[in-house]
């Protein structure tokens, strides 16, 4: 996220007990709960606990992290997403 601190709008009610595998935390609330996850792997996989959609006008890392997913599903759109015979490549 680029930050030590971040206020988050955190509305959910379910929380990750145990991380799976190869999954990261990228930011734990102050009482422990994880708020954020990444897969660093991977091409993109962020997950975050909060909605920084709603924040992003007013907030930079919240702008951060949604331009950052705009620009993902850019590059992946300009992938090839067919082979020859027509069947999707995942």
């Amino acid at each position: 996220m680029g930050v030590d601190d971040l206020a988050v709008n955190s509305y959910h009610h379910q929380a990750i007990r145990v991380l799976g595998g190869r999954l990261v935390p990228m930011a734990i609330s102050e009482d422990g709960l994880i708020e954020a996850i990444d897969r660093p792997e991977n091409t993109y996989f962020r997950a975050v606990q909060w909605h920084p959609e709603f924040l992003y006008t007013v907030d930079g890392p919240s702008r951060r992290l949604f331009r950052s997913f705009v620009a993902a599903c850019a590059r992946q759109s300009a992938e090839p997403r067919y082979g020859r015979s027509g069947v999707c490549r995942r």
